[in-house]
């Protein structure tokens, strides 16, 4: 067995934001820090800037830098401090680093969330900044898989990257409407977005691509149904691995589905790509404590995702 890169730092956490977003990140860190064959690795924040520089637009970037104007600052929803700007950075910076080492050893992941609602110009759903948008432009910018140096590592030559496709597999329980406003123009990107509630719904071009389920027994169904839509020529999946479809959980949680069937869900989600050889770059998305779950519950269902990876690798 490999050891299982994972990106994390205080700084995901940083500030006196107490959402779970932005602080379940350290509770499931210091739960991987006693497992074998885990390392955590630190990104660095500045990683992002460029990337967040070239593809969102200034004037927001300067609001959740500076925290004005107010309103854009807090479009997201989530309320602006100092912090703000280099958390999200740094949230960012672990999904693009978690990307290229999958690239290079198969699967990684980043304790990273608080992404696939916010657009361009502006967060929504408490998300700031779009790290799997992000991500995606950030590797096409640098181009993935063409046999270059990548900064600190190489990734082995292959196909030229316009004949790669990059698959944005999205398992939060809420649609992932910003993901699709930024990046869904690119011919080589696939979405694919399995969701348990109508917030942030879009409608694409392909009307199979999001699927909304109001049925429990039929979310692993459509989940084999939307993996079969993976292209012969994905060269990277990046995993948002959203809890939130949890029935115990308060934002989007769906009576039925339990957590039992999150593990099958993670097993089914590794072992399709483990089969076809793709990586896979995962980031914890969606959870969130309530009456109904407590914080070492969330804890316990995210780790199904990273037990799931680190059996798959």
């Amino acid at each position: 067995m490999g050891t299982l890169n994972i990106f994390y730092s205080d700084e995901y956490c940083s500030g006196s934001q107490g959402f779970d977003t932005y602080q379940k990140a350290k509770w499931i860190a210091k739960q991987i820090a006693r497992k074998k064959h885990i390392q955590i690795v630190k990104p660095n924040a500045l990683t992002a800037v460029s990337t967040v520089s070239s593809f969102c637009e200034k004037r927001y970037i300067d609001a959740v830098a500076d925290g004005i104007p107010l309103t854009l600052a807090e479009s997201s929803g989530l309320s602006w401090d100092s912090s703000l700007f280099g958390r999200a950075m740094a949230h960012c910076s672990g999904m693009i680093k978690a990307c290229f080492y999958a690239l290079r050893f198969g699967v990684a992941g980043t304790l990273s969330s608080g992404f696939h609602h916010a657009r361009y110009n502006r967060g929504k759903g408490f998300c700031t900044f779009n790290g799997l948008a992000l991500a995606t432009l950030h590797l096409d910018s640098r181009g993935i898989v063409n046999g270059t140096w990548a900064k600190d590592m190489y990734i082995p030559a292959a196909a030229d990257v316009r004949r790669k496709s990059i698959v944005i597999l999205d398992v939060d329980a809420h649609c992932g409407g910003g993901t699709y406003s930024m990046i869904a123009h690119m011919p080589y990107v696939r979405i694919l977005d399995l969701s348990t509630s109508q917030y942030d719904r879009y409608i694409p071009e392909d009307p199979h691509v999001l699927r909304i389920v109001k049925k429990s027994e039929r979310y692993l169904e459509t989940l084999f149904e939307l993996l079969q839509k993976i292209p012969d020529n994905t060269g990277l999946c990046i995993y948002n691995a959203g809890m939130d479809p949890h029935e115990d959980c308060h934002e989007g949680g769906l009576r039925g589905i339990t957590r039992a069937i999150l593990q099958e869900r993670e097993r089914m989600v590794f072992s399709a790509f483990r089969s076809r050889n793709i990586p896979v770059a995962f980031t914890i998305a969606g959870g969130y404590t309530g009456p109904k779950l407590t914080q070492s519950q969330l804890v316990d269902l995210h780790m199904l995702t990273i037990n799931t990876a680190l059996e798959y690798m």
